[in-house]
């Protein structure tokens, strides 16, 4: 009695230290009541003299519930630090309270439960000992039978392959859509290129107009020429200079897509030559937070539409600030962004946090009405 009451005193205090307070009152309302009430179920199989089976099932789904509730409510600042710790306290509990016909069951279920946790923070496996070490003494105190071993091994087994298999298409699919971005920005940049030369070689026939119409003192349609050579002038110049090769080609390349949506630009960017962030990430990060902003402000009327962008190095650190017009409220959490266009969005948003957190930088994104905010900052 009194080691199952210190494991639920230490299940709770683990719960309300670490779940967002910030969220609802009502996670800790909801995940001590199912802490408590899988405390006190055996008392309440007891006084209602119900089967054992009853029994059984409702650990099993009270275990489910405390898992699940502090899967969805956990803070996700600390969830992979901690969790290690949170499940075996868990299963422990869940084990002490078992009677020994049914612990068999209770540790394939903990089982099943660590490892599907696993599949989806591969990286807790650094510390899985601690768990599984504990979930090896637990069979020992209920004399588990070797087929009960030979099973959990080969469940072991089953879900680290599919975990590995899971983790290396992951991989696959970042760099398939890295190569697509890359090569989407190529084509961009290209263009601005050929339109460059393209004016370039109509620079000779632009003089050779404007000296016949001066030479013939057609004033009036020799400003009407040269207006409409400025204009053109205007959409091949390099708009951006900040000083680092890559973030031009980047934001040159952006912001002319951007004038051709009737975007309002602001911008400011003053960058060193040498950024030490990897040219590929700069380009994967920077392009998707561009790319959102587009896609967003094309929305939104066009008398609406802006975007704001500034870039600069402060101290040791990397800076950058996109503003944008939306139309609606974006919905997204600490860990990923999620709009109103599912797929690649979403999937892009991914890859800026992985590449932010690559860099132990910061990926802060805000939503006010009407406007949208994502912020960079890299240490150096």
């Amino acid at each position: 009695m009194f080691i199952r009451s210190l494991l639920l005193f230490l299940l709770i205090y683990s719960f309300a230290r670490n779940t967002n307070l910030d969220k609802n009152i009502r996670i800790y309302v909801i995940g001590i009541v199912l802490m408590v009430l899988c405390g006190i179920t055996k008392e309440i199989i007891v006084f209602l003299n119900l089967d054992y089976w009853y029994y059984n099932l409702l650990i099993y789904g009270f275990q489910s519930l405390i898992i699940a509730t502090y899967l969805i409510f956990y803070n996700n600042d600390v969830f992979i630090e901690q969790l290690r710790w949170f499940v075996p306290l868990v299963l422990s509990y869940t084990f002490i309270i078992l009677y020994k016909p049914y612990a068999g069951g209770g540790i394939i279920f903990a089982f099943i439960c660590l490892w599907i946790i696993l599949l989806f923070h591969k990286n807790v496996t650094k510390r899985t000992f601690i768990p599984l070490i504990l979930m090896s003494l637990s069979m020992i105190f209920v004399e588990a039978s070797n087929s009960l071993l030979i099973a959990i091994v080969m469940m072991v087994i089953a879900f680290d392959q599919y975990a590995s298999s899971k983790e290396s298409e992951s991989y696959r699919n970042m760099e398939l859509f890295q190569r697509k971005l890359l090569s989407h920005q190529y084509a961009e940049i290209k263009d601005i290129y050929m339109n460059m030369r393209g004016w370039r070689h109509d620079y000779h026939n632009h003089l050779q107009t404007m000296k016949a119409y001066l030479s013939m003192n057609e004033l009036k349609e020799l400003d009407e020429y040269l207006f409409k050579v400025e204009k053109d002038l205007d959409a091949v110049d390099n708009l951006v200079k900040s000083g680092n090769v890559m973030m031009d080609a980047i934001l040159n390349s952006k912001i002319s897509i951007m004038k051709r949506h009737n975007i309002e630009v602001d911008f400011k960017a003053v960058l060193p030559e040498d950024l030490k962030i990897n040219d590929v990430d700069l380009c994967v990060m920077v392009s998707n937070l561009l790319e959102n902003a587009i896609e967003a402000c094309v929305q939104v009327p066009v008398e609406g539409r802006f975007i704001r962008i500034y870039a600069d190095v402060y101290g040791s650190q990397f800076y950058m600030s996109i503003q944008n017009s939306s139309k609606e409220n974006l919905d997204f959490n600490a860990r990923n962004y999620i709009s109103n266009k599912r797929g690649e969005h979403g999937f892009g948003m991914k890859r800026v946090q992985l590449l932010v957190d690559k860099y132990n930088g910061f990926l802060n994104l805000q939503n006010e009405p009407g406007i949208f905010a994502s912020e960079i900052t890299i240490p150096f």
